[in-house]
Order: structure tokens, then sequence, then C-alpha cells
């Protein structure tokens, strides 16, 4: 017996030991009687996220299953799935300095690599036709209560639910909240929009902001290779059935490698004290997001080390990197945004990406070790020699080690985002396509 089977004859057991009557608007489960009754783990065998996954005995009688909180479920009758449009034009073409295909073997993979391409590329950005998006949150979150119904069904109450998101992307006006698939599928539940839409739409409405809330379905197709876009909208919020695409692209994505020779000529800021030190902030990403923070008045160091789950030194770590990069200052206890930290947080992905790349340059020590590799586009820069320039910069003891690794991981950001290094365990050396430029 296959698991769909299985998972198929557990529902005509919980509906008839019940004694459910689905030809009823709603049917309330609770999650312990399903457990008690199948064996299994409620939310499991309620992850039915096409069609194809329902028991037959829920498609011929029109119903499907929705969390309402964290321990009841509802079998509501209605529309619960949307067919997913075809997209008939052409692709469009889209180049960018964002390498598409990993330059060194990737650690795990799946919808998540592709929705980050997608958004480092500035992609997401060109179809949504927005300026400047930044990644604010993926993962599972539990949601505010909201109500709604289901076409004509009784109103829903919902608090609590588990709302899973794979990108959470915010601008000045906007919040997008994207579902992401690998390889097309013919539908998609409704909820993998709707709970994130009012999940947002409620939290953004307690905090008094206006922010319009637009959900994307997103699939990277592999047999085409192509980064394909859905945007809908809920004519009316407050009910499941009214989604509505408004519209959709398909793109092929090219590699335009950036050429390091146009950031030779930066130059390495020694008067500046703040750009003397490297903090212990190994995770650009993170960097890169501490400017958003301040805009978004998250600007002190116990707001910051709230919003990453951090302690406060190592919060300060990350603050301190933005800082020597000129993208906040310190000012009364508050970093504030310095005027390339606002340019930065307006700008477009690949653009935001260029500005942090020029902005490492004009520290020393990132600056000695990177032109000492365009000086000799053959040379490998070892982790002893990075060790050297640090020692050279005035830093000592066993803070050497440490901020060693802080670059070695400042190089793996470039690797990532541009391809034009190369980072071993032990070593730095420019990318064979940079290499290759220099020709």
């Amino acid at each position: 017996m296959s698991a769909k089977t299985r998972v198929h004859e557990k529902w005509q057991e919980v509906v008839t030991e019940l004694n459910l009557d689905l030809r009823e608007p709603v049917n309330f489960v609770d999650a312990k009687q399903v457990k008690r009754i199948t064996g299994e783990e409620p939310r499991i065998i309620a992850k039915m996220d096409s069609q194809s996954d329902m028991p037959a005995l829920f498609r011929d009688n029109g119903v499907f299953v929705l969390p309402i909180n964290n321990h009841t479920y509802a079998i509501v009758r209605g529309r619960g799935y949307h067919s997913l449009e075809s997209i008939v034009e052409p692709p469009s073409a889209f180049s960018s300095t964002f390498p598409f295909r990993p330059v060194a073997p990737s650690v795990g993979g799946g919808e998540m690599q592709f929705v980050d391409w997608a958004y480092n590329s500035g992609l997401l950005e060109r179809f949504l036709r927005v300026d400047s998006l930044f990644l604010m949150v993926r993962g599972r979150k539990f949601s505010p209560p909201f109500s709604f119904r289901v076409g004509g069904s009784p109103t829903l109450h919902v608090d609590g639910v588990q709302v899973e998101i794979d990108g959470g992307f915010e601008g000045e006006h906007t919040f997008v909240a994207l579902e992401a698939k690998v390889n097309r599928s013919e539908d998609f539940i409704v909820r993998q929009l709707y709970y994130p839409f009012r999940f947002w739409q409620e939290t953004f409405r307690a905090k008094g902001a206006t922010k319009e809330v637009r959900p994307i379905f997103f699939v990277y197709d592999s047999p085409s290779e192509t980064y394909n876009f859905w945007e809908y909208r809920f004519q009316d919020p407050a009910d499941y059935e009214s989604i509505q695409l408004l519209r959709s692209s398909r793109y092929l994505l090219s590699w335009e490698p950036l050429n390091l020779r146009h950031l030779e000529s930066i130059r390495p800021d020694f008067d500046t004290p703040r750009r003397q030190i490297v903090p212990q902030a190994d995770d650009v990403s993170k960097i890169a997001e501490i400017p958003f923070l301040a805009w978004r008045e998250t600007n002190t160091a116990a707001k910051v080390a709230d919003y990453f789950g951090f302690d406060k030194r190592q919060s300060s770590y990350y603050s301190q990197a933005a800082e020597a990069l000129g993208l906040v200052a310190l000012e009364r206890g508050r970093y504030e945004l310095t005027d390339q930290g606002e340019e930065f947080v307006h700008k477009p992905s690949p653009a935001r990406n260029e500005i942090l790349c020029r902005m490492m340059l004009r520290l020393p020590v990132f600056n000695e070790a990177l032109t000492t590799m365009l000086l000799d586009p053959k040379r490998t820069i070892t982790k002893l020699e990075l060790s050297s320039i640090l020692r050279r910069a005035g830093i000592t003891g066993t803070t050497v080690g440490r901020r060693t690794r802080t670059l070695l991981a400042w190089f793996e950001w470039m690797e990532r985002t541009f391809g034009v290094v190369e980072v071993e365990a032990t070593r730095v050396s420019l990318s064979r396509h940079q290499r290759r430029l220099d020709e």
C-alpha cells in the first residue's frame, strides 16, 4: 500500500468514526481525535498541497481541509485549490552579474536555492516592477487572529495557525509573500497564498502601516531552466475563494560576470578609524540587513539582537561591520543610515551587492588581499597570508584566527554573489571566469 493510499484510508476512518456529514458547509475535527483514530500525526496527513493529494472521498464531495488553530481542522465545502494558469508567451531574457550556476558544489538546494537566485539577481524586483526589496522573513510563523469565509461558507476564525512562507520580501510600499515550487504543478491549495496574505495584512494593520501585500506563486522549471511567476490578488480579502490572477511571466536567466577591473581604482580608506577594524561578522547577508533594520527603526543593539536572535555581543559585531562599511553610523545609542546607507536601501538587489563589494574594498585589509590577486591573476592567497595581512594591520593574539575566518567568509560571499573568486578551506584565488576576463 502506498503512503498516499494509506493516508486516504485514514481520512475515511476519521469521517466514518466521527459520523461526519460531508454535505455540510463545515465539519470541525479535533487534532487529538485524528491522531487517536489514525495513529498518524495530524499535520502530516492534513498536508494536501494539490488536488492529487486529496482522498477521493474529499474530491467527490467537494471538500478540503484547512487548519483553524493548533488543535482544530475544518473540513470545508468549497473551492480549496486553484489551477495554475499556462504562460503562453515565450520567456523573456534577463541577465545579471549574479551567477545562477554555483561555482562550487552547493549544499542542500531545493526551492530556496532558486528563490535566492531570483531575488539576488534582481529578477523578482523586475517582475514586480519595484525598485528595492529585502528579504525580511522565511520559514514558519504563527498567525495572528483573522476571520474569513470560503465562498458562501460560515465564517471561519483562525488563530495561532502555523504559516509557512518561502520568502517574505519588504519594500517601502510593498510586502511580497512568495510560495515556491521546483517544477510545475497543475494546481495548488489556495491556503499557501491566502494565509500568508492575511497574516501580513493583519500584522501591518496592527502596526498602523499601510503596505500592499502581494501574493506570488513561483516555479522554477528545470527542463526549460525558466523562472516562472504568477501574481494574484484576493478581490475580497475576507473570501478565500476570491483569488484572481493579475499577471504572469517567465524568464530565462544569463550571467554577465562582474569584471573586478572596474573596481580596481577603489582605494583603501586609511583615514577613517572605523575602517581599520574587521568585526567578527561572518554572514554578509546579515550585515546587509542592518541598514534595512535602521530604516525600519530596529536600530538599537537590543532591537537588533532580538531581531536576529543573537546575544548583544554577537549583535554588536554585525552593527560594527555595517558601521565599518559606512552603511550606518552610531548616533546617541541608535544606528542611523549614512548617505551611502540611504542609497543602499533604495537600490535593487544587484546594485546593492555591487555597492557592498565597493565598500568592502574601502577596508584596507580586504583591499590588500584582493589587490594582490588582481596584480597577479594566477596568484593564490593562502589563509596564512590573510593572517599576515591582519597582523600588519595591528590585529594580534587569538583575534587573528577569528578575523581570518571572517575574511574568508566575506570572500565566500563574493564567490556566491558574483562568481569572481574561488574559495577553498585554506586559500582564495580569482575564478576561472575572472582570469579569462583578464586575458
